[in-house]
């Protein structure tokens, strides 16, 4: 038996209780019987109107526990949202000032920058003058692009920066490839063609197209000068193997030594 059960059980005891008490009262005092059965309905009535005022005031107070402990909770998050959003503000505001720290930083390489870079171009095209005469055309077209760009007001100082770098970068790789190509040089105030044998830029060579000419770039000099035809051969050998029609081999070149 659960708990309002018994409670109905108990009410209806003592209603029975009350009633007989009431009879026995009421023949006592002669009063009539359907004084007594009114008087007990409204007692019943009245229990039921308490009962029902008793349900509603629980339902109540149960949606306002509820209502309470959203409260709560709801409280318990805001709290802690407040929390969270000062440890991002206080992130943020780091963050700001790391920037703004950095920003003085670039606004101070900017300065020094761009007048930095028309001298590094500049000390550029005077190595190109100096340097040994290959790709002519190429460098120095690669090199007026570069002083276009730096006086260019609506190419951004980091594009400038970007085109300096590249081209030092290529500048940089033509010492460490082999390469050759077909062209012409004057020697002793003659033109002749054939090929030039480049080694990065640690030495030129040259064999006339009927490979009975050989001469070698003197940087001294800064003209080509005839070497002994013994390194014909090994010249041809190493443009083969530039070439990828021959495999790597030790060859013969006269490299450091000048001939005049």
């Amino acid at each position: 038996m659960n708990k309002k059960n018994i409670i109905i059980t108990l009410i209806l005891s003592v209603i029975i209780i009350t009633f007989y008490i009431n009879k026995a009262f009421c023949i006592e005092k002669n009063i009539s019987p359907s004084s007594i059965k009114h008087e007990i309905l409204t007692n019943i009535t009245l229990q039921q109107s308490v009962k029902k005022l008793g349900d509603k005031w629980a339902q109540k107070r149960a949606i306002l526990l509820q209502q309470i402990q959203q409260l709560k909770d709801q409280d318990i998050w805001l709290k802690y949202q407040i929390k969270l959003y000062k440890a991002y503000i206080n992130e943020e505001n780091q963050t700001i000032a790391e920037l703004k720290r950095r920003q003085k930083i670039l606004e101070q390489i900017n300065i020094k920058l761009e007048p930095y870079l028309d001298q590094v171009v500049n000390r550029l095209a005077n190595f190109i003058k100096n340097d040994m005469p290959f790709l002519h055309q190429e460098r120095i077209t690669r090199l007026k692009f570069l002083k276009q760009s730096l006086v260019n007001y609506k190419i951004g100082l980091g594009e400038k920066l970007r085109r300096v770098l590249q081209a030092l970068e290529v500048e940089a790789k033509y010492g460490m490839e082999i390469q050759t190509t077909e062209d012409e040089i004057s020697l002793n105030g003659q033109k002749i063609d054939g090929y030039i044998l480049r080694l990065g830029r640690l030495d030129m060579f040259f064999i006339s197209l009927d490979r009975q000419i050989a001469a070698k770039y003197n940087k001294k000099l800064n003209k080509w000068v005839k070497i002994s035809d013994q390194y014909i051969d090994d010249i041809e050998q190493t443009i083969e193997i530039s070439q990828k029609k021959r495999a790597a081999q030790i060859v013969d070149l006269p490299i450091g030594r000048l001939t005049k």
